[in-house]
């Protein structure tokens, strides 16, 4: 008798090991702990990999989303939806499973995230499926060369997804030209011109020319639509090294408004004369149709540089 329990009690090991090898069940272990742990603060880009790629990048005080050859200011809720959700990964279950494809996690499935610092290795996760456990929301979650898997709260995929073509590209460049009150124009070390309106003649003079001008008002209208045509074409210039900016400034666009004398918005110009061209080779196709000379910086959105097709616009200030 004592026997056949232990020949029962050895099959029944037996059993749960091969029930444990080939079957997929839970071993799940309760845990408390956040996968991320670095800080966000010196978090420089987000990559987030599905059918297509996007990168969120830091730029001065604002975040830039690229998806290709095309790079808009990302909203701050969008941001701030990112950095919420990579804050708040807290596995709360771990699991073995030698079926990823149920959980979500294939390649072909998952939506990959890696986040990018110039001061810490890059933090790279995959998320899978979605699912609702007592009526809170879950996602499965796997880390590169893990044979684990976790299930941590919130919908992560959500989170993370983002409608590119529902982003409204900024229009950093435009100006309100019909109440323009004065215009000056500084290049290298020599102050071209200093125009200015008279409120009430509507008259505009240059303070530099000592006879009345009766064609500038013309000549800088012509110059205005031109101006406004070249900042709907303006493309934003993420491939720009902020740090060689000093090098290349070249010069001050000052646009002074009418409503009050002391409103101005100021365009800081920059000079590049042979771009060098990047290593990715999604970014060397933007260069076969568009390789800008000048760049501009606004006060409207400082840190963020934007190119211009058309240069002629710069070289006729010299001439109004």
């Amino acid at each position: 008798m004592k026997n056949k329990h232990l020949v029962g009690l050895f099959l029944g090991i037996l059993l749960f090991g091969v029930l444990g090898r080939y079957c997929d069940f839970k071993r799940g272990t309760k845990l408390d702990a956040l996968l991320f742990k670095k800080p966000l603060a010196t978090l420089d880009k987000i990559y987030i990999y599905t059918n297509d790629t996007l990168i969120a990048s830091r730029a001065a005080e604002i975040w830039l989303m690229t998806r290709r050859d095309e790079t808009v200011v990302a909203p701050d809720s969008l941001i701030g939806r990112f950095l919420n959700a990579i804050q708040q990964i807290e596995t709360t279950q771990l699991l073995h499973s030698t079926r990823p494809d149920t959980l979500g996690l294939m390649p072909e499935q998952r939506l990959s995230v890696v986040c990018r610092s110039d001061q810490w290795q890059d933090q790279v996760f995959f998320l899978g499926r979605e699912i609702v456990q007592n009526n809170l929301p879950f996602t499965w979650l796997a880390l590169p060369n893990h044979d684990q898997y976790y299930l941590v709260k919130g919908h992560l995929r959500k989170a993370f997804f983002v409608n590119f073509d529902q982003l409204t590209p900024p229009l950093p460049m435009q100006i309100d030209t019909a109440n323009m009150a004065g215009l000056a124009f500084f290049y290298q070390s020599d102050t071209l011109f200093n125009m200015f309106c008279d409120p009430k003649l509507k008259y505009w003079s240059n303070a530099s020319d000592t006879n009345r001008d009766t064609s500038l008002l013309r000549k800088l209208e012509n110059w205005k639509m031109r101006w406004e045509v070249m900042a709907n074409e303006a493309k934003i210039a993420d491939y720009f090294d902020k740090r060689s900016a000093p090098e290349t400034f070249c010069g001050e666009i000052r646009f002074r408004y009418q409503q009050t004398t002391n409103t101005s918005v100021n365009y800081r110009l920059f000079f590049i004369q042979q771009p060098v061209l990047p290593d990715d080779p999604e970014k060397r196709r933007y260069f076969r149709n568009f390789k800008p000379q000048y760049l501009f910086e606004s006060d409207l959105q400082p840190g963020l540089y934007f190119a211009i097709k058309d240069t002629s616009v710069i070289h006729s200030l010299k001439h109004l």
